[in-house]
């Protein structure tokens, strides 16, 4: 007696349905490394707008210091300090950016070596400076032109930035003081072997209102060099030096 074979149809079922799990499956990846690229992008402009927001707030004296390529470098470590998806703040990581050089032609720790001490004050928003009395000639690497000098320091706030699932982007939580800044600039200091004034000030945001716990503040400090002739100061703009001296 023969025997037949016939075809079922369960295995022609049963090898549809494998063909369209993997289909979904492809379609599930490719959506996930969209996703991926999308927040990447998100991730980028927030970046990209913070390091604008703290150029914005210096004076053309302080950005004459910037190098033309540092601006990337400072957007890549803030990008890199975001550590959350859904909430990007400066305060998650502000270790990796307090000690940011601005001029790396002429590093804050080869100019600077007198001690200076900065610390947050009594409510977020303020910031406290201390500069002990010091010998400019001794303390400072002074240019051979230089014959005075300044320092100058801005508080920059800048609001964490939370996620929209509605717009799909990211946008500041505190649109009201994200950008204000506060100012503290010396006199003109000449540069001699004689010991300067102790210097010693509270900087706050320009409202002098204590802000919100969505909102951090970056401290920036520039020594900036003159060159005085016929009764006029030059500012050097390649000799000086700037960093990010604390984030709170």
């Amino acid at each position: 007696m023969s025997t037949s074979i016939q075809p079922t149809r369960t295995s022609v079922v049963s090898s549809n349905f494998h063909v369209s799990n993997v289909k979904e499956k492809k379609n599930d990846l490719k959506g996930h490394s969209s996703a991926i690229l999308i927040n990447k992008k998100n991730k980028q402009a927030v970046a990209t707008l913070i390091t604008q927001t703290i150029k914005k707030s210096l004076d053309e004296e302080m950005i004459d210091l910037i190098q033309s390529y540092i601006t990337v470098r400072l957007t890549s470590l803030i990008r890199n300090s975001f550590n959350v998806d859904k909430l990007l703040s400066i305060g998650s990581k502000s270790s990796d950016l307090v000690g940011f050089d601005f001029n790396t032609s002429s590093l804050f720790k080869d100019t600077v070596n007198s001690k200076i001490f900065v610390r947050g004050g009594s409510h977020n928003g303020y910031a406290i400076l201390h500069v002990p009395a010091f010998v400019p000639e001794f303390k400072l690497g002074i240019p051979d032109e230089a014959t005075n000098f300044k320092i100058c320091t801005k508080l920059v706030a800048i609001s964490d930035f939370e996620y929209s699932e509605e717009m799909k982007s990211y946008s500041p939580m505190n649109k009201e003081s994200h950008a204000a800044y506060g100012t503290f600039e010396t006199n003109m200091l000449p540069v001699l072997k004689m010991q300067t004034q102790p210097i010693t000030s509270q900087i706050c945001i320009n409202r002098c209102e204590p802000l919100g716990q969505d909102v951090h503040t970056i401290l920036v400090m520039a020594i900036k060099f003159y060159n005085h002739q016929k009764g006029k100061f030059t500012h050097l703009a390649d000799k000086g030096t700037m960093k990010v001296m604390n984030v709170f």
